[in-house]
């Protein structure tokens, strides 16, 4: 990446809950059910006291097909100065 920019991805997944006590029982329950990525991108400004950032949001469902839920946002901050 370039001067004053970063990168942060994150990865995660997400399990069911079991369907009754028995399948916790019987070894089973939480089993997989998706996973997500949520990627940001920082540009630092030049005198560092204030950034911007994008971030995606895809989601997965547990046969690895894209899945309602993604998009996109950005944010900004300033250095607090005392």
């Amino acid at each position: 990446m370039a001067a004053g920019r970063f990168q942060a991805r994150y990865d995660f997944w997400v399990t069911k809950p079991p369907a009754g006590l028995d399948d916790l029982v019987k070894g089973g329950g939480w089993g997989p059910n998706g996973h997500g990525t949520l990627t940001e991108t920082i540009t630092l400004a030049t005198d560092r006291q204030s950034y911007v950032s994008t971030l995606t949001y895809a989601f997965f469902d547990a046969d690895g097909r894209p899945a309602p839920g993604g998009g996109a946002a950005t944010a900004r901050a300033v250095r607090i100065g005392f």
